[in-house]
């Protein structure tokens, strides 16, 4: 007995060790080409750059900013390639029947594929990360920046990979096809961003004041990896971030891990392999055409009758689409039921926003309620000043309040209004919330309330510290940056 089970314990290390071997042979050459395409980003721009005259023009302050540009594209392409390549076995009958054929768990299989490839992931990344180390007093690169620096890229550029793989591996455990694997990868990680605007685009045709503009540029790196990368040559991911993206990379290990087990053999080469997914993707799909759909019309043509007309030629083509993914075939059979049941799902959602039931439109704090108000002409000056102008005394936010109640209670007029201006307004109220409310409006119309706003001394000298403000920042930078003010003017200070 004892023989026997020696002899299956030398059996499955045997077995481990050839999948070990298989796994290389199927993705080592992925991370042989992220090495030398990392080498050729950073370790040679390094090299090249060595000389006295060329270091006069380098503004370095950290590694993601040696060819930046090239770093995303591998970050962004090379985690959902592996993740593709790696579990393809599982897309393909012969392979799958194979590998499930052997005596080892299909958990086990799962960790040796799935951490192996964060292994090859990892490797090039320490590999540069030491070759960078080695060049860094003989280039002396500590006149750019510190060893910290090197080990802030190695951490970040290794936690981006590992939640863009394994966001791969998750998803590959739902299809049977490696084509949809790589689309609904990157489908599933801009998809809370996509849906942020397709919202925004669209929420703003039903409530009055709704402020899409100012959710659609309000940090949507939070949202999605694929936007925050992008980003990191000027930013570094916070405490609370990088905490989130830890407890994501191991939410999507088991999540990938319990599908595989679930995952049955024979549904390889099928677009998606559990059927309550099907209909999740089918309106998804449409849901998302839809908006966009609508969202098109609406801003091109404007109307509701031009906005209905996108809804349903949106969704007619995503649903379309949908099918011919899930049958494989361009020559789809269109389940009317279904459709019809999402029809007047949409229908009742069209008129909770038609009708305001929600009171949303109404909603103005009261005076008591409110902190300090921001009142300007555009988001911009909200988002993009660090300090922005807020007004605080009672008798302005008073003022403010009854021109938001005058422009609520002239909402049908403002509909048809031409030659607009725009209003921004954000109440900071004093639990911490904010409400936000953008107008588009004939600003002739209401010219006594805006003169008694700016002509305040509290707006006046407000307006002047933002502008002290920016022009000190501007002062201290070292790059041209352009710099909004409330009027409404942009700024440029060229670096002398």
């Amino acid at each position: 007995m004892k023989w026997g089970t020696l002899d299956m314990q030398s059996k499955k290390s045997l077995i481990k060790k050839e999948i070990i071997k298989t796994i290389f042979r199927s993705i080592g050459w992925i991370s042989i080409l992220y090495f030398f395409g990392l080498f050729f980003a950073i370790p040679l721009d390094i090299i090249m750059n060595s000389s006295e005259e060329q270091r006069k023009f380098l503004d370095i302050d950290n590694l993601f900013q040696y060819s930046f540009q090239l770093q995303v594209i591998f970050s962004i392409s090379v985690p959902v390639a592996l993740s593709v390549f790696l579990f393809r076995y599982t897309q393909v009958k012969q392979y799958s029947d194979l590998m499930h054929s052997l005596p080892v768990k299909r958990e086990s299989i799962y960790h040796q594929y799935a951490l192996t490839g964060i292994l090859f992931l990892i490797l090039p990344v320490l590999l540069i990360a030491l070759i960078v180390l080695v060049l860094y007093q003989p280039m002396n690169l500590q006149d750019f920046y510190s060893m910290g620096e090197i080990l802030n890229w190695v951490g970040i550029t290794i936690l981006f990979n590992i939640v863009i793989y394994l966001a791969g591996v998750s998803v590959g455990m739902l299809t049977g096809l490696s084509a949809v694997q790589g689309a609904l990868t990157y489908i599933f990680l801009l998809l809370p961003v996509g849906l942020i605007i397709l919202v925004s685009i669209n929420l703003p045709f039903y409530l009055f004041g709704f402020p899409g503009q100012y959710y659609m540029e309000s940090k949507l790196e939070q949202f999605s990896p694929l936007i925050a990368i992008t980003q990191m040559n000027m930013r570094t991911p916070s405490i609370v971030e990088t905490a989130v993206y830890f407890i994501i990379i191991v939410s999507l290990y088991f999540f990938g891990l319990q599908i595989y087990k679930r995952r049955k053999m024979e549904a390889v080469s099928h677009a998606l392999v559990f059927p309550i997914t099907k209909p999740i993707f089918k309106f998804g799909v449409t849901f998302c055409t839809m908006l966009l759909g609508g969202g098109y019309f609406g801003e091109m043509r404007g109307g509701t009758s031009w906005i209905i007309a996108g809804y349903v030629f949106g969704a007619l083509i995503g649903y379309t689409a949908a099918e011919m993914v899930l049958q494989k075939s361009w020559r789809v059979i269109i389940h009317v039921k279904g459709l019809m049941v999402y029809t007047a799902i949409m229908a009742a959602l069209f008129l909770l926003f038609q009708f305001d039931l929600t009171q949303y439109e109404k909603s103005i704090p009261k005076g008591n309620e409110i902190e300090r108000v921001h009142f300007s002409e555009s988001f911009h000056f909200y988002n993009e000043n660090e300090q922005p102008l807020y007004l605080k005394e009672y008798e302005n936010i008073d003022l403010v309040r009854r021109f938001h109640e005058k422009l609520v209670k002239d909402e049908s007029r403002q509909a048809h209004t031409t030659g607009r201006g725009s209003v921004f307004i954000v109440y900071e109220l004093k639990n911490g919330e904010k409400v936000v409310r953008n107008y588009s409006i004939n600003k002739r119309e209401y010219k006594p309330f805006l003169k008694l706003i700016y002509e305040s001394d509290e707006y006046k000298m407000q307006q002047m510290k933002s502008i002290r403000y920016q022009l000190m920042i501007l002062r201290k930078s070292r790059l041209p940056h352009p710099v909004r003010f409330q009027s409404g003017l942009s700024l440029q200070i060229k670096k002398n």
